[in-house]
């Protein structure tokens, strides 16, 4: 799960934004054990899925628990996607991140200020 200190945690408006691609090398490893539950993707075209939940009526990742804008949390934090990995809110370590803003906008939030 995400650390206490992370102030995605009061927030997961991205996760109820943005769809997610995931590869198929990030299904399955090398070894071939499946690092994300088949329940949680959808196939898009080959060789690419994306994560279960921005497809159906209530438009949020699968992966995502809680009440977006006060308190979530990612039931696949560990295992998590590339692309969910490099998202960063907006102004960690002192750069800007437009979708981060988008994403809290669309949910009324207010932009979250440098540290």
């Amino acid at each position: 799960y995400m650390t206490a200190k992370n102030r995605c945690t009061t927030c997961g408006a991205c996760c109820a934004c943005f769809s997610v691609i995931v590869g198929t090398d990030e299904i399955k490893s090398p070894k071939g054990e499946y690092r994300l539950p088949l329940d949680l993707i959808v196939p898009l075209i080959k060789n690419r899925y994306a994560m279960q939940g921005r497809q159906g009526k209530i438009k949020r990742c699968a992966g995502l628990n809680g009440i977006v804008g006060q308190t979530v949390c990612c039931t696949i934090y560990d295992h998590r996607p590339a692309s969910c990995r490099e998202f960063r809110a907006a102004w960690e370590a002192g750069v800007v991140n437009a979708k981060c803003d988008l994403a809290r906008a669309a949910y009324g939030l207010f932009a979250f200020s440098v540290f």
